[in-house]
């Protein structure tokens, strides 16, 4: 009877380790989240970029509403450097590294195609596209670039809008 008991309780231990805590739109955005032409290097350019969308069956276009003065929350390499990015309608932003605490100023637009376009101060750009949109959570494709040719990527990843996000609850 014992070993029943152990057994039993440590299945449901087991289970309830395993049961996660976020909403069933971040589910749906992370179980959907495409990323074919994810990657990096100097042969991820603007056309890339552009395939990688259309490889994940186009986008939505962002409105100032999603943006300004909302406080977007995202990650990178599967959750270990957390981002935040608060955009104002001045066209101006903070982006801040979580973990570090340090912050930058940037600033932004959004373009004609729906794009949201981002400029760091040392010169870095990038470019969002929503893929998906599910409550406060977003599927976006992003392309990164600098001056280097080296230092380009497509990315995919989920963004939360966690403004938005605490309003619904």
């Amino acid at each position: 009877m014992k070993l029943i008991t152990s057994v039993t309780l440590l299945s449901a231990a087991i289970l309830a380790g395993c049961q996660s805590t976020s909403s069933p739109e971040e589910q749906a955005i992370r179980s959907n989240l495409c990323t074919a032409g994810d990657g990096s290097g100097s042969s991820y350019t603007q056309e890339m970029f552009e395939k990688a969308v259309m490889g994940c069956g186009g986008y939505e276009i962002f409105v100032d509403d999603m943006l300004i003065g909302q406080e977007l929350v995202f990650s990178f390499n599967n959750g270990k450097k957390k981002r935040q990015m608060v955009l104002m309608d001045d066209g101006t932003g903070k982006y801040t590294k979580l973990e570090s605490g340090a912050s930058e100023n940037i600033t932004w637009e959004l373009q004609d195609n729906g794009n949201l376009h981002l400029a760091f101060e040392d010169g870095y750009k990038w470019d969002w596209r929503l893929i998906e949109e599910k409550g406060a959570f977003w599927g976006v494709k992003s392309h990164g670039y600098g001056e280097n040719e080296g230092d380009r990527d497509v990315l995919s990843m989920v963004v939360m809008n966690q403004t938005a996000l605490t309003s619904f609850e």
